[in-house]
């Protein structure tokens, strides 16, 4: 009997659920979309600055007669480019989604779009970085050659620290995009659950 006493003991502990009203849960959807949305064009405005300036730095700084540099430049600003291209896309997709469509279709433009951004954050976002560091390092001997010993090494430390920087930028990135993913996944389950 003292068993089935601690049982419904425990079972009157028990919080409550609370299930949350449609409408609730697609403002909630509608509103991390919209936040979504804006890291995205944050991550676009970032990755284009960077691009821009690494165009000026080649075409200003680095006129010299070299296929290493042709290459170099080509790896670094083509990787940004490659990176700002697939956010593109992700972002059309992300409009594609429509929370007034039947739930399957709902959930399939959904599960789609997280497929594909986490193809982005675990495939895209390390192949640029190698494909970056690749012509960095490969740029690298020809400015040995041609530059000063002094603008070398701030060349060298300059990358290094701009490397690491915006690794940690795309991590923390990343981290705080698969929060808002999984958030959003929560909100299609818990359509999925009405």
């Amino acid at each position: 009997m003292t068993d089935f006493n601690t049982l419904q003991d425990l079972w009157q502990q028990q919080s409550p659920v609370h299930k949350q009203e449609p409408g609730a849960i697609i403002d909630k959807a509608i509103t991390e979309q919209q936040q979504f949305k804006l890291r995205q064009r944050s991550t676009m405005l970032i990755l284009l600055v960077t691009t821009a300036i690494l165009v000026g730095y080649f075409i200003f700084y680095l006129r010299l007669p070299s296929t290493a540099i042709k290459v170099s430049a080509t790896l670094m600003i083509g990787s940004l480019l490659f990176r700002v291209w697939m956010e593109m896309i992700s972002h059309w997709q992300l409009n594609q989604i429509d929370f007034k469509q039947s739930l399957k279709a709902y959930a399939h433009q959904f599960t789609r779009f997280y497929v594909f951004r986490n193809s982005i954050n675990f495939f895209f976002t390390p192949l640029t970085m190698l494909l970056y560091s690749i012509g960095f390092i490969y740029l690298l001997p020809s400015l040995k050659v041609n530059m000063s010993k002094g603008w070398y090494l701030y060349i060298i430390i300059s990358g290094i620290v701009f490397l690491v920087g915006f690794c940690v930028f795309l991590f923390w990135n990343i981290r705080r995009e698969m929060r808002i993913l999984k958030q959003m996944k929560e909100v299609e389950t818990s359509i999925n659950e009405s």
